[in-house]
C-alpha cells in the first residue's frame, strides 16, 4: 500500500508539471527537427550526410538534430557496415530490410532499382546508359548484396530483375506505416501536441500539431517504404 501511495504521488507530481491542454516540451516543436524527422520517415536508413545535403544544412547541424530525435525516441539509429543510418522509430525494420534501404543511398542505386522494376531484364551496360555512367557496377553490387535485385545469366548477357525483398517490403508497407502512425500519434498525444490526422493526395498522411499559438503540419508516407527512396515521395 505504501508503494502504491508513492507511485500515485509521483504520477500526480509528474502530471501537475504541465497544465492540462498545454504542450509538454517535445523535440518536434523545433521546425528544423521536424524536417529531419519527416526526411527519415520518407527515406528510411538515411545517413547524417544525406540528411545534411537534402536539407541544405551542415553535417554537425544534421547530426545534432538527429541526436535529439534519437534521445527523444522519435528516430532510431542502426549500424550498416561502417555507417550509421537513421529511420523513424517503431517502423519495425528487420536487418535485411534496413540493409536494403541503406543500399539505396548509394549513388544511382535508387534510379537503377527503379529502372529494373520498370523494365526487368536490363543488362549492366543498359542500366549504366540510363544513369549516364561509364559503369554501374558499384550501385548494382550494392543492390545485389541487399537482395533488392537478382542477376540471371542469359547466354553471354547478365540481366537484372527485381529481388524478392523489394516486393515483400512493398506488400507489407501500408500495414506497417499505419501501425507506425498509430504509435506516433500516441506519442504526440503524450507530448500534448494535439495531433489531428488526415489523408492527403499521393499516398500521404498529414498530421497537424499545436503548441501554444503555433501550428505545424507533418507529412508522412502512407503506402510505400521505397517510393521516397526512389525520389517518388512528396517530402519537401
Amino acid at each position: 500500500m505504501a508503494k502504491l501511495g508513492e507511485a500515485l504521488r509521483a504520477a500526480v507530481s509528474e502530471d501537475s508539471s504541465v497544465e492540462e491542454g498545454v504542450a509538454a516540451w517535445s523535440a518536434l516543436m523545433n521546425s528544423n527537427r521536424r524536417r529531419v524527422f519527416e526526411y527519415v520517415a520518407w527515406r528510411p536508413c538515411a545517413t547524417t550526410g544525406e540528411v545534411a545535403r537534402a536539407l541544405e544544412v551542415s553535417d554537425p547541424t544534421a547530426a545534432w538534430h538527429l541526436r535529439k530525435l534519437v534521445e527523444a525516441g522519435y528516430v532510431q539509429p542502426m549500424r550498416q557496415g561502417r555507417r550509421v543510418v537513421f529511420h523513424a522509430a517503431s517502423l519495425g525494420l528487420e536487418a535485411t530490410e534496413a540493409a536494403g534501404l541503406a543500399a539505396l543511398s548509394e549513388a544511382d542505386a535508387a534510379s537503377i532499382l527503379q529502372f529494373v522494376l520498370a523494365t526487368p531484364g536490363l543488362t549492366a551496360a543498359e542500366l549504366a546508359a540510363k544513369v549516364t555512367r561509364a559503369t554501374a557496377q558499384r550501385p548494382i553490387r550494392a543492390l545485389l548484396s541487399a537482395g533488392l535485385i537478382v542477376r540471371i545469366v542469359d547466354g553471354r548477357y547478365r540481366r537484372y530483375y527485381p529481388g524478392s525483398l523489394a516486393s515483400s517490403m512493398e506488400r507489407t508497407a501500408p500495414r506497417r506505416l499505419r501501425d507506425f502512425r498509430r504509435r506516433l500519434v500516441r506519442r504526440l498525444v503524450h507530448d500534448r501536441l494535439s495531433p489531428e490526422v488526415r489523408a492527403a493526395p499521393g499516398e500521404t498522411v498529414e498530421i497537424d500539431l499545436r503548441f501554444g499559438e503555433e501550428r505545424a503540419t507533418m507529412r508522412l508516407p502512407a503506402g510505400s517504404l521505397l517510393a521516397g527512396r526512389m525520389g517518388q515521395g512528396t517530402f519537401i
